[in-house]
């Protein structure tokens, strides 16, 4: 089953783009060495593309909370090299990395940053459920 962006949220993001009020991640920043991979209670270890993305996309379907947000974490610091195996798993019979996936996509393709993963969780709030309110705090 596959999650389109409906057309609103996507006018509403082409504008924050075109204004350069999104969280963005430049092509060529690297974060520094050391840093926490995400500002919460657990860590991630950064992910490098030669990691086993397929292995990632069965995890986003785990019975664990941890392991499928562990997973989602690091294919989504994967990023770009991982962008063609997350688009494929949009159709996955799995509901849940489906979902997860189509989320991910959204998030590589319109390379938003893992590092601002509380930025980048509310506007995709803000954008699944347009509300006047939401459009008004965008």
């Amino acid at each position: 089953m596959r999650y389109p962006l409906k057309p609103f949220p996507s006018l509403v993001l082409g504008a924050l783009f075109a204004l350069g009020l999104a969280p963005v991640a430049s092509r060529s920043a690297e974060r520094p060495q050391g840093e926490a991979a995400v500002d919460t209670q657990d860590t991630v270890k950064p992910a490098t593309p030669a990691t086993d993305v397929s292995g990632l996309l069965k995890q986003l379907g785990a019975a664990q909370y941890s392991q499928r947000r562990q997973a989602f974490l690091k294919l989504w610091r994967v990023g770009q090299p991982a962008l063609s195996a997350i688009a494929s798993a949009r159709n996955s019979p799995d509901r849940s990395v489906a979902a997860a996936a189509a989320v991910l996509h959204m998030l590589v393709d319109l390379r938003i940053a893992p590092q601002h993963l509380e930025e980048s969780s509310r506007l995709f709030d803000m954008m699944s459920r347009p509300t006047p309110a939401a459009i008004v705090e965008l």
